[in-house]
């Protein structure tokens, strides 16, 4: 059962070994099973990751979110078969036609900025602003 969300802050190198993620790192070697981690989090854009390491992880349907430079989530990798009929349903979606495709992006696009609108009148500002010299 999956229950850690795992953060790696610095350089290290992220590869498979039986059922384990290694993270080596200034000659230390750690291992973390695989069916334990629910979540990866890859902030350092110099960690090296083994695509097979890719593989397993969403294999067990572990969630890597990938940051930017300044931190940031960036990315994130979600693997096609989380369930029984997900390539069935992919396949099914391209073949869709174009005007179907066309309506549900304006839906997506249209409950995006109402979310956003949403969220900039709930939230306030954080910081004062900044006085004008």
């Amino acid at each position: 059962m999956s229950w850690r969300t795992v953060i790696v802050k610095n350089r290290c190198k992220l590869s498979y070994k039986n059922d384990y993620m290694l993270i080596i790192s200034d000659g230390k070697e750690k291992a973390l099973h695989i069916s334990e981690i629910g979540t990866l989090i890859i902030e350092n854009t110099a960690v090296n990751i083994t695509a097979y390491l890719l593989c397993e992880l969403a294999r067990y349907k572990v969630k890597i979110i990938f940051c930017d430079h300044q931190r940031n989530p960036y990315s994130e990798i979600i693997p096609y078969y989380g369930a029984h009929n997900a390539s069935k349903q992919m396949h099914r979606q391209i073949q869709w036609p174009q005007t179907a495709k066309d309506k549900i992006w304006q839906r997506i696009v249209a409950q995006k900025s109402s979310s956003k609108l949403r969220w900039s009148i709930e939230k306030p500002p954080t910081k004062p602003p900044a006085k004008r010299l």
